[in-house]
């Protein structure tokens, strides 16, 4: 797959550089930066690694963690920009170990949140296409403050979801055209994304995207989605490993569980404030909106020395509703959000991040009690948050949702979220401020 690659990275280059650069217009800078400090508690949940306790069990654990960004927008001509950012994150590892001092200090960690080059190639008032690349954040659904957004945060096998606070959206590497249609009330958009993957094992597979959204007059909208995971494979052996664990039989012929998989998402979105004409409620107030996401549209049959099957698509299908409460401009956003997922597996990176294979646990692993996975299938979340003095904003968020906690040392990383059984959420409060 090395030569289509070369062909298409070649491809891209001469076309930025022809269309992007074209003319001589003077260059903008426009700078920008953020800092936050959150602060919450997690009042019940699990870690494998936490000796204070037989079971791995959280009670009452408080967490900390401050965010500094600098941003560098840079407006190369009419139509042609630049943005750049990187932050860096400031906490403690988790769980806290006072052995030799593991754990008395903060650790930083740096890393890019933006490298993208677009060019917008027409902006009217009935229609639109931008063209761009690089490293950006992406989001297709504008509603969701926690759950949902599952297209990109998620894998195909095994399984998982991931959240994080106030972050309801994925940062991609590839190139992205978005276009956009209106006639009348109506508006239709469409993005196609070509990604590849930056983490874990199938690292540089090729990964396409196309999403479509829907609006009527700003009342309702409809989008949906697909995702072709590791639609091009840099290395066979990675993105289908021949391992014990993985094999099942079709037929008589031994076959491999694989992390290719196709993703389909199907969303809604419907704002009664149209309807009312009162002027009492804030821009977000009222909104309903849901999300479904098939992930992994392929069944496979029950590997032959491992406790794993994908054989059956509504444990696959994790679904949320949620609705905007009505603070009447007192908040900017009351967020209120709920999840079922009856995925009979842990939501754990365990076997992708250690083994490099498709399945959500230990290669060694011969059984599993899947009864155990059934106390989390509903997951839920309670957001607010306020903007005041232009640049400054607090953030509240009490939730049952896919965090996990983070250690330094992978040795001692739990990869499996960490609110796995009923009666367990956190709460975490967050003041930033952003120029």
């Amino acid at each position: 797959m090395n030569l289509p690659r070369i062909v298409v990275a070649t491809a891209v280059l001469l076309f930025y550089g022809t269309v992007c650069f074209g003319d001589s217009s003077s260059v903008i800078l426009k700078p920008g930066g953020l800092a936050s400090m959150e602060c919450g508690q997690i009042v019940n949940g699990f870690d494998k690694n936490v000796t204070s306790s037989t079971d791995g069990a959280i009670h009452h654990v408080w967490t900390e963690k401050i965010i500094t960004g600098f941003g560098l927008d840079v407006h190369l001509s009419d139509k042609t920009d630049l943005l750049s950012s990187v932050e860096i994150k400031t906490f403690n590892e988790f769980p806290r170990l006072v052995n030799y001092g593991a754990t008395r200090r903060f650790y930083y960690y740096l890393y890019l949140t933006q490298a993208e080059l677009n060019h917008v190639f027409f902006d009217e008032a009935n229609r639109k296409l931008k063209i761009g690349g690089g490293y950006f954040p992406y989001k297709y659904n504008d509603d969701v403050r926690n759950l949902g957004e599952y297209l990109f945060r998620s894998t195909t096998y095994p399984q998982t979801l991931t959240t994080e606070f106030d972050y309801p959206f994925a940062r991609l590497a590839g190139v992205y055209a978005k276009g956009a249609y209106s006639w009348g009330a109506h508006k239709l958009t469409l993005d196609m994304l070509a990604t590849v993957n930056t983490e874990w094992i199938a690292i540089l597979d090729m990964n396409l995207s196309l999403i479509a959204r829907y609006n009527l007059a700003r009342i309702f909208e409809i989008g949906a989605g697909v995702s072709f995971c590791s639609l091009l494979s840099a290395d066979d052996s990675a993105t289908t490993p021949h391992d014990v664990s993985t094999a099942y039989l079709n037929g008589k012929d031994t076959m491999y569980y694989t992390f290719k998989g196709t993703k389909v998402m199907g969303r809604f979105s419907f704002d009664p404030k149209k309807l009312i004409r009162s002027d009492i409620f804030g821009d977000q107030d009222l909104k309903v909106y849901g999300e479904a996401c098939l992930i992994g549209v392929k069944n496979y049959p029950a590997a032959i020395e491992s406790p794993i099957w994908y054989n059956s698509i509504l444990e696959r299908i994790p679904v949320m509703i949620g609705f905007n409460a009505p603070s009447f401009k007192i908040l900017d956003v009351l967020s209120l959000e709920a999840e079922w997922w009856g995925n009979r597996y842990p939501n754990s990176m365990e076997g992708i991040v250690n083994d490099g294979v498709p399945i959500p646990f230990r290669p060694e692993k011969k059984t599993i009690d899947s009864t155990q996975y059934k106390n989390d299938n509903i997951k839920w979340s309670v957001y607010l948050t306020k903007k005041f003095a232009q640049h400054y904003h607090v953030t509240v968020q009490v939730a049952d949702d896919h965090m996990r906690t983070f250690a330094w040392d992978w040795n001692r990383q739990d990869w499996e979220e960490s609110l796995r059984g009923s009666g367990c959420w956190y709460y975490v409060l967050k003041f930033g401020v952003m120029f």
